[in-house]
Order: C-alpha cells, then structure tokens, then sequence
C-alpha cells in the first residue's frame, strides 16, 4: 500500500510538471502582453510628466487660445442642408481661432450672428444663437429659418388703396396744457 501511494504521488508530481510546463507558453505570452502595456505607460507617464513641468515652467505667461470653431444645427433634420449650413457660417466665426480665450467678448459671437443670413443654394437661411460654449474648443449652436422675402414698400403701397392706408394711421391726438403746467 505504501508502494501505491508512491505511485499515486509520482503521478501527480508527473503531472504537477507537465501542466507546469505547458503553461509557460501560455503564460508567458500573456507576461510579454502585459510587459509591453506596462512600458507604453511608462512612456505616456514620461510625457505627462514632461507636458507637466513644461506648463509649470510657463506658469501665468501661458493662456489658452481658441484652437477650433465647431457649428452645429441641431434642429435641422436633413443631413445634406446642415453640412451645407455649417460650411456657410464657419468663415463668419474664424476670426475666432487663435483669440485668447480670457479676452472673448461672449458679446462678440452674439454680435457676428444676430439677425445673419446666409446663402444656400437659391434659400436664404436667418440664424438664430442658441449657445455657445467658449474654450480652446468652442461650440456654436445655431438654429436656422428659411427666409421669406417680402415684397419691397412701393408695391405694397400701390395695392393699399388711400382709404385703407389713413384708417392703419393712428389719429394724433393733441396735447392740452393745464395753468398748473402739466400736459396731456
């Protein structure tokens, strides 16, 4: 019976090597894998670090300045009509790109897109200002109407006759002065 448990014991030593030995391609693979993470982010640490000290050298004397305009019309459905939006207002907002951010007048993107029509194919679009998000990546959110042009006054004045036209004016009344100096 010793014999038997020697047998047994051999057997799982046997066997304890075999699988021992089978793993080490297995595992080592994974090891290699996980050697060469370790070292790129020991790498992407290295440039942190260096990006880091970089900005702590700068310290105040460096501010962010607008790198990219990004234009976006949420509201408007059709793909083809946005993209064609989009390329129409982006040169309006361009002199944007290189401004330091701090020193953006928040007025300023209001003032370049208020009451703007833009050309698109043979539409005019109005915009309307929705938001905007001011940093090194700035958003514009625009909305866009089509725009209905009106005819010009002096064809609407032929086809308002003289007695249409006196009753849309308001009659002014006069002012009365009261001995106490007070008008009405």
């Amino acid at each position: 019976m010793a014999l038997g448990g020697g047998r047994l014991a051999g057997a799982f030593l046997l066997g304890l090597v075999a699988g021992s030995l089978a793993m080490v391609p297995v595992g080592g693979r994974e090891v290699e894998r996980l050697a060469v993470a370790c070292r790129q982010l020991a790498l992407r640490l290295g440039e942190a670090e260096q990006d880091l000290a970089r900005l702590r050298s700068q310290g105040a004397s460096w501010t962010p300045v607008v790198r990219r305009v990004t234009v976006r019309f949420p509201d408007v459905a059709d793909e083809a009509l946005r993209v064609r939006l989009e390329e129409a207002v982006r040169p309006l907002l361009e002199e944007l790109v290189g401004r330091e951010v701090g020193r953006l007048d928040p007025f300023l993107v209001d003032a370049l897109l208020r009451g703007r029509r833009v050309q698109v194919g043979e539409q005019e679009y109005g915009l309307a200002l929705r938001r905007a998000l001011l940093g090194e990546e700035t958003l514009v959110v625009l909305g866009a109407e089509p725009f209905r042009r009106q005819a010009p006054f002096r064809e609407s004045r032929r086809r308002t006759s003289a007695a249409t036209s006196s009753a849309l004016v308001p009659k002014l009344k006069t002012a009365k002065r009261f001995p106490s100096g007070e008008i009405r």
